[in-house]
């Protein structure tokens, strides 16, 4: 495992699911005062969603952690897709440097009634199969990981949307940087909706 001291993993994940719900209260408040509770077609079936997330809780400001996803719709409910992250993390004192990358294939399920115009907030939840590499020093290893993640989109177009999203992701190995083999994590990003073709 990373040469990365564990520190306290259980308060990490108690604050980060305390951030997750303080920044969909937030997310929501400041999006109904801006673009009030009209409602929305959503994207459907011919429509692909192209997302960029970042970590909303990285340890130091140096660190970078960014998520790139595309997920067509099958139909209004259900999404396929892959996604490519990147995570660094500067060492500190005699702790390395931290590197990780990792790819999978997720579907996503939207909860939106089958017809008509829905709320521009629109809760959604997905599992996802992956692969994830990282190496801290002289350390390196590569594992298979799953995960099961959910949050909300908050629609400011037809076309555009913010996002938050709690994710947890278990591994086959202890690859994550607190040397587990699972890690919770919170990200906020923007999401573009792309019509890929006519919608049958």
């Amino acid at each position: 495992s990373p040469a990365i001291s564990k520190g306290d993993t259980q308060m990490k994940r108690f604050l980060m699911l305390l951030s997750a719900a303080s920044l969909l209260v937030v997310v929501s408040g400041a999006s109904f005062a801006q673009f009030g509770s009209g409602e929305i077609t959503p994207p459907e079936k011919g429509t692909a969603e192209v997302s960029l997330g970042l970590n909303a809780q990285l340890m130091s400001p140096s660190d970078i952690s960014l998520q790139l996803s595309y997920a067509p719709y099958l139909n209004r409910n259900l999404q396929v897709g892959g996604q490519l992250s990147y995570y660094r993390a500067d060492g500190s004192g005699s702790d390395p440097d931290y590197t990780q990358w990792g790819l999978g294939a997720t579907a996503t399920y939207n909860f939106v009634a089958p017809e008509g115009p829905v709320s521009r907030m629109i809760p959604y939840a997905g599992i996802g199969l992956g692969y994830v590499k990282a190496d801290a020093g002289d350390w390196d290893d590569d594992a298979t990981m799953w995960t099961v993640f959910g949050g909300v989109k908050q629609f400011i177009s037809e076309d555009v949307a913010l996002y938050g999203q709690l994710a947890w992701s278990k591994a086959s190995e202890e690859i994550y940087r607190d040397g587990e083999k699972d890690e919770l994590r919170l990200m906020v990003g923007l999401s573009t909706y792309l019509k890929m073709g006519k919608a049958e």
